[in-house]
């Protein structure tokens, strides 16, 4: 049967966390008749197959896979199955307020081409207590509770000292030995979550320089975060689902943010649209090794110059307004002056395409001109130094050339 919106939720050992927001979407101050979730259990190891009997007020679809499919995989299968005008990709981990999917779905009311994400005003929320929390996880937690009694003796916490506190939660925590849920489905509703809420925001820097509409930002796609994203389905059935190339952490959403963007979809961050993520425990080393190998795989398939800046992002050389003044400068460069300098550009995207290569292969970057073989080719090179001196003196495309000296001579 049509419905107005389908949500689509892929999900891997994150119960009792998509339970909550399940809670959370079964709020909603929408004709629940008019909407669908889908779920699909990524061969969880915990207890999501739990989630098969949850009571919807909403129709509600869980699929189970017993063998890992991966991120795209199991949100394709989720765009196979939907029935939704609009489709929102939505993590199972993320607890949405009770005008989430009628604030969605109000951008799509005129516009054909527009992509409506709600990632950019992310906030952190507890809602479970993990045995492995990080340190710095169990201090974010103790802090929004601390000063608060109510709080802690909800939750048996012996007031004291800052240091007497922590030691006790993370005791209970090792002797719990599995997750303690801190919330109800009532207090989901009512909006109690929001005790434990604290601001986690993405993006902070573009969005203070370029305003929450990122107006001027040469760099959109970045911002297509699949935690909470909406668009149309003949929008998503126009430019592909997916690509399934992508394994574990990163890159498929930026992907297809890239893709929308060719083909003039409009990104807009819409502030009526905030979510929760509920903390829980990651590897950060993990997903740094999975976002390298899944940039190359990107910035192979994306090899334009406009994408394979990121690498230097990624390799912590530059920070995201700097990826934007270098993209400002180089389009600025091939405007002025479209037939010169153009053995060194095809030079400086070499050394960011080696930088690709070697972060996924986890080597350490150095020698750029020797691993692309200019070394030993003398002429070449010397043309190259030449070009760079000569845009040097024109002063004004300084971050460009001060990059690409910096990869020339690392």
């Amino acid at each position: 049967m049509k419905k107005d919106v389908s949500i689509i939720m892929p999900s891997y050992n994150k119960y009792p966390l998509n339970l909550f927001s399940l809670y959370a979407l079964a709020n909603q101050k929408y004709d629940l008749s008019k909407m669908e979730v889908i779920l699909i259990d990524d061969a969880s190891t915990d207890l999501t197959p739990k989630l098969k009997s949850f009571k919807a007020p909403f129709e509600y679809h869980y699929i189970r896979y017993d063998k890992n499919l991966g991120r795209s995989k199991a949100r394709n299968v989720g765009i196979s199955l939907a029935n939704g005008s609009v489709i929102i990709f939505l993590d199972s981990e993320i607890i949405v307020d009770s005008h989430f999917v009628a604030n969605h779905l109000e951008n799509h009311s005129e516009e054909e081409n527009m992509v409506v994400t709600g990632a950019l005003r992310q906030y952190g929320v507890y809602t479970t207590l993990y045995p492995d929390f990080r340190n710095d996880q169990i201090e974010k937690f103790y802090s929004l509770i601390r000063g608060k009694p109510l709080l802690l003796r909800r939750w048996q916490f012996i007031p004291g000292n800052h240091l007497r506190n922590l030691k006790t939660i993370r005791k209970r925590l090792k002797q719990a030995k599995k997750p303690i849920p801190l919330l109800s489905q009532k207090e989901i509703k009512s909006g109690f979550y929001q005790q434990l809420t604290f601001p986690k925001p993405l993006f902070a820097d573009v969005r203070k320089h370029f305003g929450d509409q990122l107006i001027g930002y040469h760099l959109p796609w970045q911002a297509f975060l699949s935690g909470n994203v909406s668009l149309k389905k003949e929008l998503l059935d126009k430019v592909g689902y997916f690509d399934e190339d992508y394994q574990g952490w990163g890159l498929e959403d930026t992907d297809m943010g890239y893709r929308l963007y060719k083909i003039g979809a409009v990104l807009k961050n819409d502030q009526g649209v905030p979510h929760y993520h509920q903390e829980h425990p990651f590897s950060t080393q993990q997903q740094h090794r999975d976002m390298f190998k899944n940039y190359l795989i990107y910035q192979r398939k994306h090899p334009e110059f406009e994408t394979s800046t990121h690498a230097m992002t990624i390799a912590g050389y530059i920070d995201r307004l700097e990826e934007q003044r270098i993209l400002e400068e180089y389009k600025q460069l091939n405007q002025e002056y479209p037939n010169q300098f153009m053995l060194l550009k095809e030079t400086y995207l070499l050394f960011l395409h080696k930088v690709a290569e070697l972060l996924a292969e986890e080597k350490k970057i150095n020698h750029l001109s020797f691993q692309i073989g200019l070394d030993d080719q003398p002429e070449k090179k010397n043309q190259v130094l030449t070009e760079e001196d000569t845009i040097k003196k024109l002063e004004k495309f300084d971050l460009f050339i001060d990059t690409f000296h910096m990869l020339f001579h690392l």
